[in-house]
């Protein structure tokens, strides 16, 4: 997958991050760049997404969850965005 791609991103909600704590472990995959946001169209605020993360790996315990501020499956998204979300859905072992 390429260092940077394109996400379609409609005024979802916003993650701030802290350090980890009771067990748990915190990973930002994917983060809004700092400036050049804009690809195309229209961006209202665009100071509020700056360095803002995208997408968010959490685990605590045996679960893990993967959060994300844009929808990577919508039908404007570019194909590479797939990738996240198919990367998401491993396999489950129960032990």
């Amino acid at each position: 997958m390429p260092a940077e791609v394109g996400v379609f991103y409609r005024g979802n909600p916003l993650f701030n991050t802290s350090v980890p704590r009771f067990e748990m472990d915190r990973r930002v995959i994917a983060a809004f760049p700092e400036k050049d946001i804009l690809i195309s169209g229209y961006c209202e605020k665009e100071e509020k997404l700056s360095e803002k993360p995208a997408m968010i790996w959490i685990k605590k315990g045996k679960g893990e969850l993967i959060l994300y501020a844009f929808n990577p499956q919508f039908r404007a998204s570019t194909q590479a965005t797939y990738k996240l979300l198919f990367n998401a859905l491993s396999p489950i072992t129960v032990e």
